[in-house]
Order: structure tokens, then sequence, then C-alpha cells
């Protein structure tokens, strides 16, 4: 059974936990994986803008392989995704209040009940199920509204849809009383 001395931990250790190196005679890196992940995390956050720039430039060489990542990523999780889109659109239209709102939140608050049809909305089904729970704006951002958990409540995603942009739904503006 092999054994190496990690330069920095100074233990001897097998040399399933040191990094292979061809550069190095033996064939194996001088610090083991737990010291080198170690470094290499003081290392970056000692310096944060040597980080910054070697990963623009790896997402620059690497674009294609980068921009699959990322659409995998998304599709994996929908979720966070539908919360980042949501959190850019409320910029977009102008939104003065930004908060990261959690649709659990609002659902729970709200007994899974549609504040548009008052019918059940189920926790099961996922986008884009007509029937899926969704987040509504009381008073559209569009018309000056906020992306606030006072100013959304839960809707099916085919009654958020079929409401559009209006706000002047009687059975909503309750939730202001």
């Amino acid at each position: 059974m092999k054994r190496c001395i990690c330069c920095l931990a100074y233990r001897r250790r097998h040399l399933y936990f040191f990094y292979k190196r061809s550069r190095y005679k033996d064939g194996f890196a001088n610090q083991c994986r737990e010291c080198s992940r170690k470094s290499a995390k003081d290392w970056g956050q000692a310096y944060p803008e040597k980080v910054s720039a070697r990963t623009k430039l790896w997402r620059i060489k690497n674009y294609k392989r980068y921009l699959a990542y990322n659409k995998q990523w998304a599709k994996d999780h929908p979720e966070t995704e539908r919360k980042k889109r949501q959190r850019r659109e409320a910029l977009l239209r102008g939104a003065s209040i930004i908060e990261n709102i959690d649709i659990a939140v609002v659902a729970s608050r709200d007994k899974w009940v549609c504040q548009i049809c008052h019918k059940r909305v189920s926790q099961s089904l996922k986008f884009p199920h007509p029937l899926s729970p969704s987040l509504d704006h009381v008073i559209p951002i569009t018309e000056g509204g906020n992306h606030t958990y006072q100013n959304v409540a839960l809707a099916h995603l085919r009654c958020n849809g079929i409401k559009g942009n209006f706000h002047n739904f009687p059975q909503q503006q309750r939730l202001f009383g």
C-alpha cells in the first residue's frame, strides 16, 4: 500500500487521497485532495476579482458548453427559473418594490384556494398545467403595483391568464381590507 505525505497537513495518506498530476515525478500532487480544496477556497476568497475574470474567460472559451449546462439546469429546476423570470419581468415593467416571493408561502396564506374563482388549487400540479398554482398580482405591475406579498394572491394559471391585466375584481380587493 503506497502512501504519500501531504505537504500542507504533514500526514501520511494513501495515494487515493491525492489528485493525479503528470508533471510530478511520482505522478501525484503534493497536497491531498482535502488540503487542495481548502487552499483553492482560501485563494478564491482572497482574490475574488481574479476568480471573476477566470470565470468570464472560461465562459467565453466554452460558450456552447456553458449554454448547454444552463439549459439543462433550467430544465431540472423549473420553479427556481420561474421565480427568476417573475423577478426579471417585475424589474422590466417598473415595479418599485420587489421581494423574493415563495409561492408556497402565498399558497398557505390563501389556504390553497384560488383568489379569482374561489376553487381549490392542487398542490401536486406543476407549471404549465392550467390548474397549477400561480401568482396573481392584485394590482398589476404595469398599473403601478409592486411585486410584494401584500400585492400577490394565489390563482390557477388559467384563471390568472383570463384575468390578465385587469385589477377591478372586487373579490380580490378584500386582501387589502
